[in-house]
């Protein structure tokens, strides 16, 4: 891909690549962006049940 000109990657994957300097490399951890999303998401809504909340109310 970097012979065929690629100066960007966005690496999803747990690993570390070996590129060349001019090439850039984001990598994005799929797993703490969710968490981030959750975070905000639950802190956004006061009035939203937790989820041991919505267990009993279920229960």
């Amino acid at each position: 891909m970097i012979a065929a000109g690629l100066a960007s990657i966005l690496n999803f994957a747990p690993v570390v690549l070996s590129v060349p300097k001019h090439v850039e490399v984001r990598k994005v951890d799929l797993a703490v962006e969710l968490q981030i999303l959750a975070f905000h998401d639950q802190k956004s809504d006061p009035n939203q049940n937790s989820a041991e909340e919505n267990r009993a109310e279920i229960a």
